[in-house]
């Protein structure tokens, strides 16, 4: 950190200017009087990496009680964050990046990205509760294209028209070739997987037997091939691309007769024990990812709300 700033308010705009663990390092030595330790720096590396700000890192070591009983002699973070703009999102963002983003990231780039500029409060707000209460994202993005006129503000949103198109009864998307299919995982890929396959939403029954298979580590191309084989799956009569050719290499590969040698050619996963146990823990890591990036959005509104009321307060009291 540079040594020419000696008051606690450029301490604190010399330690803002840093990034990553020379930031984090220096947020606890400021904030708590110790180096971090490395639980504390798994925890906020992996939430500043997916967009947590660092003020709001700061807010929460000065509020936890290591940092009150420390009492750093450094403004309030929270007095910074009322008066600090929010940061402008990148008009870069695809659509697989707006999907995996979540709470307000996702609606501050989504807005930017289909209409132009950033929501007010609250639409926001508006927005993020829906988000919590568990609404597709492709439906709150298919409402801000309507909101824009259908004209897009960010031409290297690939794929969101085209997604959009494919969307049936409104909510769930539909592959459109067997590698997009697959490329989702868990609930996702359980919902295109019925949406694709048998042109309908999974029923509870379905959905709840499914999702249990994928979780125990079943291979993707396993619940695929019971689908398209299932009475409704002929039926149905799927033209999904990609998606016979991709099975009859599954069927190959998990053959007695022929898995010995071919399976090494095609590298197409199977379903062995120790496959299925590694998928198991690959699918219970990124669940407790998402939800821990969930949980650091939704604690930046609250850090973000309880800025604008300290704001306002103080707004009222000078006035």
């Amino acid at each position: 950190m540079p040594a020419h700033s000696q008051t606690p308010e450029n301490r604190l705009k010399d330690l803002l200017a840093l990034d990553g663990p020379e930031f984090l390092g220096q947020a606890y030595l400021l904030m708590l009087g110790r180096p971090i330790d490395p639980d504390g720096f798994r925890n906020y590396d992996i939430r500043l990496r997916s967009g947590t700000s660092k003020l709001s890192i700061l807010a929460e070591l000065r509020a936890s009680q290591e940092g009150r009983a420390y009492g750093a002699n450094v403004p309030d973070p929270l007095a910074l964050l009322a008066q600090a703009p929010r940061a402008t999102p990148s008009p870069r963002a695809s659509l697989q990046d707006l999907l995996r983003m979540h709470g307000s990231t996702f609606v501050d780039q989504s807005f930017f990205a289909t209409i132009g500029i950033l929501p007010d409060d609250i639409v926001r707000r508006r927005y993020i509760a829906r988000l919590n209460a568990g609404e597709d994202k492709l439906q709150l993005l298919q409402e801000m294209i309507e909101a824009s006129g259908g004209a897009l503000a960010a031409p290297a949103l690939k794929g969101l028209e085209e997604a959009i198109r494919n969307m049936r009864g409104g909510l769930y998307p539909v592959a459109t070739d067997i590698n997009e299919l697959l490329a989702l995982d868990d609930l996702a890929f359980i919902d295109c997987a019925y949406k694709s396959l048998l042109k309908r939403a999974p029923d509870a029954a379905g959905l709840s037997h499914y999702l249990k298979l994928i979780r125990s580590g079943a291979s993707k191309m396993r619940v695929v091939s019971k689908l398209f084989f299932s009475a409704e799956g002929r039926k149905a009569a799927p033209s999904l691309r990609g998606l016979r050719r991709t099975i009859l290499q599954y069927w190959l590969a998990s053959s007695r007769l022929t898995g010995w040698w071919y399976r090494p050619i095609a590298q197409v996963e199977g379903d062995t024990p120790l496959e299925c146990r590694l998928r198991a823990v690959e699918n219970t890591l990124m669940r407790m990812a998402q939800d821990h990036e969930r949980e650091s959005s939704e604690l930046d509104t609250a850090v973000d709300d309880v800025a604008r009321l300290l704001k306002a307060l103080a707004n009222a009291r000078s006035a």
